[in-house]
């Protein structure tokens, strides 16, 4: 979701049939975002970890779950972090 003039509205970014097992990136008004299969269903998030900055559509989603390729930290499709190994 994206917010124009102070209002929430929806875009559509990709087709459906476009998102498979593996997080897909896309532009969106100029941002790299990643969209993924969440367990909620269709999720886009900022394409980077938080902790380090790295594309986590270069990761794979798990459970659900995108995993970023760096650390492993997994997310959710809230943008919530739900694991961090070690």
């Amino acid at each position: 979701m994206s917010e124009r003039r102070g209002e929430a509205y929806w875009q559509a970014v990709a087709l459906s049939a476009d998102i498979g097992r593996r997080p897909k990136r896309i532009l969106f008004e100029g941002e790299p975002v990643v969209l993924f299969r969440s367990a909620q269903g269709v999720a886009a998030l900022f394409d980077r970890c938080p902790h380090r900055l790295v594309e986590l559509s270069t990761g794979k989603v798990v459970g659900g779950e995108i995993e970023c390729p760096y650390h492993g930290w997994r997310y959710d499709g809230e943008g919530r972090c739900t694991a961090i190994p070690g």
